[in-house]
């Protein structure tokens, strides 16, 4: 019995391990997190940026920068029903947001405006930014911001191709449209997913 509990812990530790490892081969972020020490594989911006040992989601390094202060990737062109995954995690000691830009092959780009990592707080938070890929297009670049006053710590940026989950609409959402339709009867719904800050 106990031979056959140490198979299977170490068979989960072994799967864990396979499956990490194929979700960093698969990310189509070059040096997702900075761990060369570096800005290798990313294009830098700001007089205050600096990849640094200070924080660090995981492994080393992170990204640090204010508000002027930018890292972007170019990709080779994919399209966003393709993409499972597009994440990162944020940690900051002030400024009121980050900014993240997505480019697109046709020129056009989408500005998303983060507010949802805490100030102050000793803990990362996790931002994934799927819902906001614009749908029937192929994303080219992704451009980032710290904040001001700063820095912000962003780390282990995560582009997973694959198929595009569908979006889960918030339990408010159904309840404000619930509430909407309710004089008319209505059975049944679509619910619209307005764009807004993560």
């Amino acid at each position: 019995m106990k031979t056959k509990k140490i198979l299977s812990t170490l068979l989960r530790g072994a799967a864990f391990f396979v499956a990490s490892a194929s979700s960093q081969a698969s990310n189509l972020f070059q040096n997702p997190g900075f761990e060369t020490g570096d800005f290798t594989g990313w294009i830098s911006g700001g007089g205050s940026k600096t990849v640094t040992s200070a924080e660090a989601h995981t492994g080393n390094y992170s990204f640090a920068g204010q508000a002027l202060d930018f890292a972007s990737q170019p990709f080779t062109p994919i399209p966003t029903s393709s993409i499972s995954e597009l994440s990162f995690w944020g940690k900051r000691d002030g400024g009121l947001a980050n900014a993240v830009t997505l480019s697109y092959s046709d020129t056009s780009s989408e500005l998303i405006i983060v507010n949802k990592i805490p100030i102050g707080s000793s803990d990362w938070t996790f931002i994934n930014l799927i819902d906001y890929l614009d749908d029937g297009k192929l994303l080219t670049g992704f451009h980032i911001y710290g904040t001001s006053p700063g820095p912000a710590y962003l780390d282990d940026f995560n582009l997973q191709p694959g198929q595009r989950p569908s979006p889960v609409p918030e339990a408010s959402s159904y309840l404000a449209c619930a509430l909407l339709l309710a004089p008319f009867g209505a059975k049944t719904f679509r619910l619209l997913r307005k764009r807004q800050a993560v």
